[in-house]
């Protein structure tokens, strides 16, 4: 079982107005060496150490989905996996799909990569009268609601996908703890409204995104602060603890690490940093400042990186660019821009239908047959 993270001191940097002030003063030459890692092909960057004065929002906020998230809990390493879907309800493994699959019968109309005798268009594993009939998505359109994964895995892998829907975009989210803290359960669930209030269109006629997020290991070692970039020794960096205890590293996965201490290029000023498919975060005791920085790694695990104008930058206010991208922003704000504003850019656009996605390993024949295939027999 982790432990709660000590009351921050005086002694604290994360818990000072002066560490902060330095942060600031420090981002000007940062954001050269940001664009300085570009040239590496690596999209990382860091979010500033917040100001924590948040004694009563505990109490004074309400927090969707908070309930359903405090299920979870943080429990010994390598604990079963819970599911936190954005709307704040608990699910079954099938997502609710009249068809789907359940532990005592596996989903109709799944079938194999060039199975004879079956009509399936589009190669999602899904015959094109099942999908027409039962699941309500295209036979012609191997990812109906254009997410990444094909509708037939979506429909079949629920102990791979809990709660996905092939109607309606999913995001999956593993995450470890490091010994000594955790992710506040209200925190996440502030993640996933704000997820679910996103303006993305869905086939099944409702907007937003589905977060889910996934914990796996709690307590694991760490060795002082941890870097998004790989460096000397066990346990400091990003590259160390996806190597080592990543699940579902090859199933579209994003992965977030929660730790005491995060660093960007050996500057243990930053709250938080991210690559491609990953971020390392802190975990403050206000759950708007953890949800807020999560949001914002998360858009630079999802490539929003600092080459984008107004990103890591201060060069905005948050009226002209409502986003946790810009700092002006964050910790303020739980969103990203919708395209109105001086910076004009639809965020939200960019993560449903433009963002980097995780591999998705079973998807050998790139339809997704073989994934939901595979999921049936496994069962």
């Amino acid at each position: 079982m982790t432990t709660e993270p000590a009351e921050p001191s005086e002694e604290s940097p994360t818990a000072t107005r002066e560490r902060r002030q330095r942060v600031r003063s420090a981002l000007p030459v940062v954001f050269v060496v940001v664009l300085a890692v570009l040239t590496t092909g690596f999209l990382v960057a860091g979010g500033p150490v917040p100001d924590q004065n948040d004694a009563a929002e505990r109490a004074a906020e309400g927090t969707p989905g908070a309930e359903a998230d405090r299920q979870d809990g943080d429990g010994a390493t390598s604990a079963p996996f819970e599911t936190l879907r954005s709307a704040g309800a608990e699910t079954d493994a099938t997502g609710g799909n009249d068809g789907g699959a359940s532990a005592a019968q596996p989903p109709k109309g799944i079938v194999g990569p060039n199975e004879s005798g079956v009509n399936d268009t589009d190669g999602d594993g899904i015959t094109d009268a099942a999908e027409r009939d039962i699941y309500g998505t295209d036979p012609t359109d191997p990812d109906t609601d254009g997410d990444g994964y094909a509708d037939g895995m979506e429909v079949a892998c629920g102990g791979l996908l809990p709660g996905a829907d092939p109607r309606h975009h999913d995001v999956f989210v593993e995450v470890d703890t490091v010994r000594g803290t955790h992710l506040d359960p209200a925190a996440v669930g502030r993640l996933r409204a704000a997820f679910a209030d996103a303006p993305v269109d869905n086939p099944d006629g409702e907007s937003g995104i589905a977060l889910h997020v996934r914990r796996s290991d709690s307590g694991l070692p760490v060795n002082g602060s941890v870097d998004s970039g790989a460096r000397p020794g066990d346990h400091n960096d990003l590259r160390d603890y996806r190597e080592r205890y990543v699940d579902h590293g090859d199933s579209g996965y994003y992965y977030v690490l929660v730790t005491t201490e995060a660093a960007f290029r050996g500057d243990d000023y930053y709250a938080g940093s991210g690559v491609d498919g990953a971020a390392v975060v802190e975990s403050f005791d206000s759950p708007k400042i953890t949800s807020s920085l999560l949001m914002h790694e998360l858009g630079h695990a999802f490539g929003l990186g600092p080459g984008e104008v107004g990103v890591d930058e201060e060069t905005f206010d948050a009226t002209d660019y409502r986003s946790v991208m810009n700092y002006n922003a964050l910790y303020e704000v739980e969103t990203y821009s919708d395209g109105s504003g001086d910076v004009g850019r639809d965020e939200w656009s960019f993560v449903a239908e433009d963002r980097y996605r995780p591999p998705v390993e079973c998807e050998d024949d790139g339809t997704g047959g073989a994934c939901a295939t595979a999921c049936v027999a496994g069962q």
